[in-house]
């Protein structure tokens, strides 16, 4: 039930499995390995479990799975519907922020021709 929430599921990643903190627990990360590992193990050749209770055990594993993606799901589209509610100017705005920094980031390196050979001139002369 924890994880049918897509903003909790989010925060839990946030918080701990993305922290820098060696002492948080990766909880989001642990929760996906039990799953896993439910559904890869042989729980039958054990003697504390039937059969029939390991399927029912790797059915719950499954069902919590697919109820993490898609509350995951729906918390994105939420985000979605919330962009695209915005008013013009606001979207306008994110935009310009968006692009602003997208062109600090992937601004090309320009170099001229005659600063490159000049360099590599000088390097060769160092050696």
């Amino acid at each position: 039930d924890i994880c049918s929430d897509g903003r909790t599921t989010v925060s839990l990643f946030l918080n701990y499995d993305c922290s820098n903190q060696a002492t948080r627990p990766k909880v989001f990360q642990r929760i996906i390995s039990t799953v896993e590992q439910i559904n890869n193990t042989k729980l039958e050749s054990r003697d504390w479990i039937n059969e029939e209770e390991a399927n029912a055990l790797r059915s719950a594993a499954l069902k919590c799975f697919v109820t993490i993606m898609s509350s995951l799901v729906q918390w994105q589209n939420s985000r979605s519907n919330l962009r695209s509610q915005r008013s013009p100017q606001q979207q306008s705005n994110s935009n310009l922020r968006q692009s602003s920094s997208e062109n600090n980031f992937l601004k090309p390196i320009q170099i001229s021709a005659e600063k490159s050979v000049e360099k590599k001139q000088q390097s060769e002369e160092d050696l």
